[in-house]
């Protein structure tokens, strides 16, 4: 009988896993006896790498009393931390366990009464720092198996596909085989091929000629947070300097122009001996024959030169950071036939030093471009808006409808931005998040918007694309 009530524990852990599976939306990785200092965990959902779910199956063919049901709530709450914690159980309970479970709810939809508080006397701590969940099923197998039939029926149907009374039972075994297994070797099953598992035992169900499989993916909408760095189903605004690829892009810049520093600092030449042809003049202080001038910076040259260094980066620098020997340019005859930097006379390390020079200009000037535009939208309310296949089925031509609840919200960004600042925009907007989700940006004027989103999907999904996207108060994208 031991082996007995031990294979039917695993079989009815297996059942609530699938149940538990297709009823919850909110998870990426389902595991079957999952490993914990205690042991005390049967099933575990994650997402993100969190533990979102814990579950403690039990079954028995005696009646579960309230001392039982909190003697095992304690158990879970206290093994590993997770969101939510359940107790599921199988079979039948006493009255005042009844009580103890009502009671719960009642806790959590603020609607306390005598008997609750009774019932729950000195357990409310308890229920204050964890939510917990009490689930209660019949102890007869074939009663589970119908329950999970019609729970992939509802799964299956709400992706618009209709699965005959034989192939649905069939699935329900094979899911539950599947689960099973898990328990077995302590591995756990990911969403996608989870969803995956069911889209092929379909098919191959219907000898590959499944009639809706682009309806069984599952698409959703969802708002990127970069504080968290992660995706959440609430409206995110977000400022211009807070956009993911801000931060990277401007360390980029700045981590550039230091070098530069650095290497034109070890390059210590002496000044340019020349005398100033005329004082008030600048570049005929330069002066050597026509269209030639010496390299060298002049000291008002210099001077805002450091001033910028100092702004930008806040490194200082002095006028002989500068000295460039007797090194010479010519602007009329460049070093290409075809355009390109002056003609340049020196030494090897002159030249060099000029070159660096001047892709230091470069980059401070491509500094002060970014802040100037940062500012011109300082005031913006951005949202970051992500479409997330949450199964392993492709689709692809997604459209994507934007209905504001007025139509001056949306800011039509491409009437007014050079396409230098719209490619500016698309580094900004990179998300750093899964492969599989796709990264959108608008901008909106004001964080009283409301949006609704309206996905379509023909057929594939194309991953890994991030791009703009503007409106007025409808804008349809084709991936």
């Amino acid at each position: 009988m031991g082996g007995q009530h031990g294979s039917r524990g695993y079989m009815y852990q297996a059942v609530v896993a699938v149940l538990e599976a297709l009823q919850n939306d909110n998870w990426d990785e389902i595991f079957v006896e999952y490993k914990t200092e205690e042991e005390k965990v049967d099933i575990a959902l994650k997402r993100d790498s969190k533990l979102i779910m814990s579950y403690q199956v039990k079954s028995s063919v005696n009646l579960f009393t309230a001392e039982n049901i909190k003697a095992w709530i304690c158990e879970l709450v206290n093994d590993e931390a997770a969101e939510e914690y359940c107790i599921y159980l199988i079979g039948n309970y006493e009255k005042d366990a009844n009580e103890f479970v009502k009671s719960i709810k009642k806790f959590y939809d603020n609607l306390m009464d005598g008997i609750a508080e009774k019932s729950l006397n000195g357990f409310i701590d308890i229920l204050e720092k964890h939510r917990v969940v009490v689930k209660i099923a019949i102890n007869d197998t074939d009663f589970l198996l119908g329950i999970v039939r019609d729970t992939i029926n509802r799964y299956c149907s709400s992706r618009g596909h209709t699965i005959p009374f034989a192939i649905l039972e069939q699935l329900a075994l094979s899911l539950i085989t599947l689960v099973y297994l898990l328990g077995t070797d302590g591995k756990y099953i990911s969403r996608s091929k989870y969803d995956n598992k069911i889209v092929n035992w379909l098919d191959a169900s219907s000898n590959g000629k499944m009639k809706a499989p682009k309806s069984l993916s599952d698409i959703t909408v969802k708002f990127f947070n970069p504080v968290n760095n992660a995706t959440q189903d609430e409206v995110c605004f977000v400022n211009i300097i807070d956009m993911p690829g801000y931060k990277s892009i401007v360390e980029s810049y700045a981590e550039r122009a230091k070098r530069l520093i650095e290497l034109i600092s070890k390059m210590e030449l002496n000044p340019c001996s020349r005398l100033p042809f005329n004082n008030n003049d600048i570049y005929a202080e330069n002066f050597v024959f026509p269209n030639t001038v010496y390299a060298e910076l002049n000291n008002n040259e210099k001077i805002e030169f450091i001033a910028r260094i100092k702004k930008h980066l806040d490194i200082e620098v002095g006028v002989s950071f500068f000295n460039n020997g007797e090194l010479t340019k010519n602007n009329l005859f460049t070093v290409s036939p075809f355009g390109g930097g002056p003609s340049l006379s020196g030494t090897g390390e002159e030249k060099e030093k000029y070159e660096h020079i001047e892709e230091l200009r470069g980059v401070l000037l491509n500094i002060e471009s970014l802040a100037y535009f940062i500012g011109c939208y300082k005031d913006a309310k951005l949202l970051l808006l992500c479409l997330k296949n949450e199964s392993s089925y492709p689709d692809k031509s997604i459209t994507l409808t934007l209905v504001p609840n007025r139509k001056d919200l949306l800011f039509d960004l491409t009437s007014c931005a050079t396409e230098e600042e719209r490619e500016i925009l698309d580094v900004l907007a990179d998300v750093l998040v899964e492969d599989d989700i796709l990264a959108k940006i608008f901008i909106i004027e004001t964080p009283e918007a409301s949006v609704e989103e309206e996905v379509t999907l023909p057929t594939t999904y194309t991953p890994s694309m991030s791009s703009m996207l503007f409106g007025r108060s409808r804008h349809t994208y084709e991936g």
